[in-house]
């Protein structure tokens, strides 16, 4: 433990929490444990340097020997071309890069209860092997965002490198006859339907679900198949990847880069939503609460899996996050009932 402590003291610390957690993960021997892989999980470190003037923060889970279970399925930093889809204007966008979409799906299967038998089920129904045919046609590299907050449905897209896509097609098309053979008989009950569109020269799936009135849209383009419920959004997506206006080559994200020293990683969280919480805080009667709201900056958060651990970090400030948090719970007080005075000056005596 006293060698791992100097370690991140030989990077530098403005200050450090480790925690060794060896003692507490083996006699904790709960079944999650070994499902999220955190059986082997030996030290968790905490802490905070300035890198250029600029504070960093950093999180650091190590374990004793090769990462396991949900631990073990962030793969090691490489390129994520999926994250090239998301424009500048983000609300939020999560990339991650997992080490081996068949395992990530089969243990997920396997470990919570009751699945295994219904996906027998499912896969006896519709003839379509889950394992080898849906996860087994996906790449390890996907990005989900949230491009504009509308409501009731967000304008979201999705990019998810695939392999194989006239296998994931063709089992996504059993699924749907399948599902409406079940229907046969039933008056009035809603139907799927899958079909194709040609718009612009790119070819569209269009599934439709009657119980649902927005219909889901994808197309493939370069190794990613791109979807959503806004097919006009989707295109942009494709119109953005590899230009200035993606969010990834942005002046807004590289400038709140963590100097890792590293130019590939395993993934990211972006949050930017100050638009939305701008509007917001005109619903605020506090003038401080209000600028406080309207203030928010844009948090990046950049993830790294090694063999043997898991890195988080950010040049977000961590007043900043404190504040977050604070800000999330006395809205969340508000909400259950609690009067806007009574939650303001809790928030003020925290501060």
């Amino acid at each position: 433990f006293a060698a791992e402590i100097a370690g991140h003291y030989r990077e530098g610390a403005g200050w450090l929490l480790g925690m060794d957690v060896a003692v507490f993960a083996r006699s904790a021997g709960a079944p999650e444990a070994g499902v999220l892989g955190m059986e082997n999980l030996r030290y968790v470190f905490f802490e905070q340097r300035a890198e250029k003037g600029q504070d960093e923060n950093a999180a650091t889970f190590s374990f004793a020997g090769p990462r396991r279970g949900l631990a073990s399925w962030l793969a090691a930093p490489g390129a994520e071309a999926s994250a090239e889809y998301v424009s500048s204007g983000a609300v939020a966008a999560l990339a991650l890069s997992v080490r081996d979409p068949r395992q990530t799906i089969e243990e997920i299967f396997s470990s919570v209860t009751g699945i295994p038998a219904d996906l027998a089920r499912f896969e006896a129904e519709t003839g379509v092997n889950v394992s080898t045919e849906i996860a087994g046609s996906l790449g390890a590299d996907f990005t989900l965002a949230v491009e504009r907050p509308s409501l009731p449905v967000p304008g979201w897209i999705a990019a998810i490198e695939v392999v194989h896509p006239a296998v994931l097609d063709g089992a996504l098309r059993r699924i749907v006859d399948a599902y409406n053979a079940r229907l046969t008989g039933a008056a009035g009950a809603p139907r799927m339907m899958l079909k194709q569109e040609e718009v612009n020269g790119r070819r569209w799936t269009v599934l439709e679900a009657g119980a649902i009135p927005a219909a889901l849209y994808w197309t493939y383009d370069r190794g990613y198949l791109i979807a959503s419920t806004d097919r006009a959004l989707a295109a942009r997506a494709i119109s953005t990847r590899g230009t200035s206006g993606s969010l990834t080559r942005s002046l807004k994200f590289t400038e709140r880069y963590p100097h890792t020293g590293s130019l590939h990683h395993s993934g990211f969280l972006w949050l930017n939503a100050n638009d939305v919480v701008a509007d917001l805080s005109s619903l605020a009667a506090n003038p401080r609460l209000k600028a406080l709201m309207e203030n928010r900056d844009p948090l990046l958060i950049i993830l790294d899996g090694e063999r043997e651990r898991i890195r988080a970090a950010s040049r977000s400030r961590f007043t900043s996050l404190v504040l977050d948090a604070l800000l999330m719970q006395g809205a969340g007080e508000a909400g259950r009932g609690g009067e806007g005075r009574g939650v303001t000056k809790k928030l003020k005596s925290r501060l």
